[in-house]
Formats: structure tokens, sequence, C-alpha cells
């Protein structure tokens, strides 16, 4: 997804997650992210600025971790490293790109709309 903004940069977003019913009759239902990988890069060349992932089911990366891009590493061996993070929801994804990155927001609520969705996303298992 494009983003706008002094910068061009693009926001790539997968996530895995699993859906499960609760409440009397199925009526109701809960989402856990089990996944993510979200990266931030130059659209014209897809070059990686940075990605943050968590896929817990990869031997010896489960933890949740950034791979920094090209422009913050003098070695691009050191690109493929794992800078170990806590969780990073998307919503902060959105939020570091707008005030640190100078993308340009959609919409002029955007951080009430960030923090009503956080709030209605699942914490993740532990």
């Amino acid at each position: 997804m494009p983003l706008g903004g002094p910068n061009p940069l693009s926001l790539r977003v997968r996530v895995e997650y699993t859906l499960g019913a609760s409440g009397a009759g199925g009526n109701r239902w809960t989402v856990a992210v089990i996944a993510y990988w979200l990266t931030l890069e130059q659209p014209e060349t897809e070059q990686e600025l940075m990605a943050f992932h968590w896929h817990p089911r990869v031997a010896g990366v489960g933890f949740p971790h950034l791979h920094p891009g090209r422009l913050f590493v003098a070695d691009p061996a050191l690109t493929g490293i794992h800078v170990p993070t806590g969780l990073i929801a998307l919503e902060d994804v959105i939020s570091f790109a707008i005030t640190e990155l100078g993308v340009r927001p959609r919409r002029a609520d955007w951080t009430r709309i960030l923090e009503r969705t956080r709030a209605a996303t699942a914490a993740p298992p532990a």
C-alpha cells in the first residue's frame, strides 16, 4: 500500500490469525494474531527500510524481531539479522510511519482511529 508524504514509502502487511467461537451459540467470535510480517519499503525498488516480524513457528527466530534495512546498516550482510523487539501492532507501525518518517495521514483523526482499532484487536497468545 503506497503511503503519502515527502519520502515515498509503501507498507506491506501479512498477518496470520485464528478465529474462534466465543459465547453461547457461537454468535461471537474472537480473533488472535499468531504471526505477522510488517514491512516498510521504498515502492519503486521494493527495498526494505525495515521489517517487523513475529513467526513463532520458525525455529530459532520465533521471537518478535526487527530486520534493519540497508539504509540503517553499513554492511549489507547485517540486513538479515534479527533484532529482538516486543510484539509490534500494525497500529504502531502506522503511527511510527506518520510521526517519524513523515508519512501524510489520510485522515485528521488518525490517532483516534488507531486507538480504536488497537483496543478492538485481541492480544496475541503468549
